[in-house]
């Protein structure tokens, strides 16, 4: 066997170690990415809800100063007749 021969399998071993070492390390990657995307998602998700519920609690305190502001005037209409 000449030395180029025996150096070939050497090289595709290398290679495939190599090939399989790149792969490992995309995968974790793409997983760290993937975690990310999931953690900013998430944080939009409870910021678009609190952003909701301070729009609702805002339209309620609305709605109850109104309620009041009838209530008073109905009142006064009461008692002035």
């Amino acid at each position: 066997m000449s030395g180029k021969s025996r150096l070939l399998p050497a090289a595709n071993d290398e290679c495939k170690k190599l090939k399989r070492d790149i792969k490992n390390k995309l995968r974790r990657e793409l997983a760290k990415l993937h975690n990310q995307v999931t953690k900013e998602e998430a944080t939009h998700a409870n910021a678009t809800a609190k952003l909701q519920e301070e729009r609702f609690d805002n339209k309620l305190k609305s709605l109850e100063q109104v309620l009041k502001e009838k209530k008073a005037g109905i009142a006064n209409d009461s008692s002035s007749k």
